[in-house]
């Protein structure tokens, strides 16, 4: 009454991997048609979606350092969809080894590039950054980056 056996544990173990693993597949296929856009047939440019691609380009311009060391945040209003804010900061772990950066990335032919990125005034150059691209005065307004 009230106990359990060896026997009880052996047999339920192979559910709760199971129900796990459905648990994890569900998840999965969420993500997975939440990023695609097949949710409720809503279109597939969001801002959560476009803050996914951005964060794929951020990590993939650093192959050399850890993900571990930082994290990616990205803001992509609706207002100017081909553009993104995006910041990394030190996590816990790479507080004495990351420096916080920021920059802005455009999308082009379907395709996110980084066009500025550093510690500081990035936005505020005369010259076009990566990929020929200007950051005009509507993207610094629009993401609060004054320039001097």
């Amino acid at each position: 009454m009230g106990m359990t056996t060896d026997h009880d544990h052996a047999t339920s173990a192979p559910h709760s991997r199971h129900f796990r693993a459905w648990i994890i597949a569900g998840v999965v296929l969420i993500l997975l048609a939440t990023t695609f856009g097949f949710v409720l047939g809503r279109s597939s440019d969001t801002s959560a979606t476009r803050g996914v691609a951005v964060e794929l380009a951020v990590r993939a311009s650093l192959p050399s350092i850890p993900s571990d060391l930082y994290q990616v945040h990205v803001t992509s209003p609706d207002s100017l969809k081909d553009w993104a804010l995006f910041r990394e900061t030190a996590t816990t772990k790479g507080l004495a080894l990351f420096q916080n950066t920021y920059g802005l990335a455009h999308r082009h032919a379907g395709k996110w590039i980084l066009v500025v990125w550093g510690t500081g005034l990035v936005a505020c150059s005369p010259q076009p950054g990566n990929g020929g691209v200007m950051v005009t005065n509507e993207v610094r307004t629009v993401f609060h980056l004054p320039c001097p």
